[in-house]
């Protein structure tokens, strides 16, 4: 039985007609906020056994001296440098000794981090706008900033529905000050009648599959999306910077990033969008997918499938179908990714895949290499739970049916 859990995600609210003197006040404090980052980073690095306590202890005091800012504040400092340093450092994986010398941090812009401490977001009788954030900046009753927020009508949905905001984080973008509050709520999940396989991929973006826990030979309703939209757009804008790129104009390049991935953001939104309605079709669903964290730096083929593979947002698409699952009552679980596209699901022989279709030499199952895959990350799923039954599944006739003859987009079978 899963366990319930605080679910957490992120709604984001602009700061409505902003007042010159706050604007001026939070200008000021994130100068002083993004200094107090740089000089937790740059003794961050320094220290051989880096963590939250060995950093606190070792800076602390001096910080509380040297920046006028309420302790709450300092302290999520100290948190996101260990997070900048902790990424800095993941993304030497793989980088000669060389290039890891060479590599230096640098910051280029920061967030405003307040913890439950130091903000609180309430609702108000007023004609500007009825929810209101106000943020501390120091110790002192008169330097907090009272703002204004406007929300979109489904994140009005999600803090009338009980969401607590947990956190903010206060960005500023082109100007305007925006504010991203984290909210959280308690989700009771149900007892689990059908486990929904999902195999994440690079030439199918996505593919699940149905499992009844209690009849575990029938499969259930294969769909698949093949994320052409979004290859289409990285490959599109991968080919404009490689023109910009000749032409010298590195500018241009900068700007077409955030339109990409503004593009690239919406189309995994919807794909998220349109699994969490096919989980939903199914009595009591939980979710089953594979933990891909080093899934990057385990996959090695041609220079051109690296590319298109390290282009897609693998991680991406497996936290938006985790939040918005878990916000839907829908329980999402990870397995280890264990030789899912090389098993057959119907005898568990273990053997290389040539091509769309994997093709047992033992059973004779022919079937769609991810939804085999999808329906072996289900199983294991069963397995760790202690629903999967020891004894091999009997053949179906679906088993050996099953063709990969799919349409363009979410294709079911």
């Amino acid at each position: 039985m899963p366990s319930d859990k605080i679910v957490q995600t992120t709604i984001v609210g602009k700061v409505y007609n902003e007042n010159k003197g706050k604007t001026y006040r939070l200008n000021n404090l994130l100068e002083e906020y993004f200094k107090l980052i740089k000089l937790y980073t740059s003794m961050g690095l320094e220290l051989k056994d880096m963590s939250k306590s060995s950093l606190h202890e070792f800076t602390y005091s001096e910080m509380c001296d040297k920046f006028n800012l309420v302790t709450g504040l300092i302290q999520t400092a100290r948190d996101k440098s260990i997070e900048i340093i902790e990424s800095f450092k993941k993304s030497d994986k793989g980088k000669t000794e060389k290039k890891r010398k060479e590599r230096k941090l640098r910051l280029k812009k920061i967030s405003i981090r307040f913890d439950n401490r130091t903000f609180k977001f309430e609702k108000k009788e007023s004609k500007m706008t009825p929810y209101w954030l106000t943020l501390s900046t120091d110790g002192i009753r008169w330097h907090r900033i009272s703002l204004p927020i406007q929300l979109g009508k489904d994140q009005i949905e999600k803090i009338e529905n009980g969401w607590r905001p947990a956190s903010v984080e206060m960005v500023k973008k082109n100007g305007q000050w925006f504010a991203h509050i984290v909210v959280e709520k308690w989700i009771k999940f149900k007892e689990p009648k059908t486990v929904i396989g999902i195999d994440i991929g690079e030439i199918n973006f996505a593919a699940a599959m149905a499992v009844r826990i209690d009849d575990q030979d029938k499969h259930i309703k294969g769909q698949i999306w093949r994320g052409e939209e979004i290859k289409r757009i990285r490959g599109l804008y991968g080919h404009i910077r490689r023109n910009l790129g000749r032409k010298k104009l590195p500018e241009k390049i900068k700007s077409i990033g955030t339109k990409e991935n503004r593009k690239v953001n919406q189309d995994v939104h919807i794909i998220a969008n349109e699994i969490i309605e096919y989980v939903k079709q199914f009595e009591d669903p939980i979710i089953s997918m594979e933990d891909l964290t080093n899934i990057r730096y385990n996959f090695n083929a041609s220079k051109k499938v690296n590319k298109r593979f390290h282009s897609l947002p693998f991680y991406k698409l497996r936290k938006y179908i985790e939040y918005k699952a878990n916000s839907q009552g829908i329980d999402v679980q990870f397995v280890e990714p264990f030789d899912t596209t090389k098993t057959c699901h119907r005898c568990g022989n273990v053997s290389h895949v040539y091509g769309r279709e994997y093709r047992c030499s033992i059973c004779g199952m022919i079937y769609n290499r991810d939804l085999n895959a999808s329906i072996n990350i289900a199983h294991f799923l069963m397995r760790d739970m202690g629903w999967r039954r020891s004894e091999p599944l009997r053949p179906t006739n679906e088993d050996t049916d099953v063709k990969s003859d799919l349409n363009v987009g979410g294709s079911l079978l």
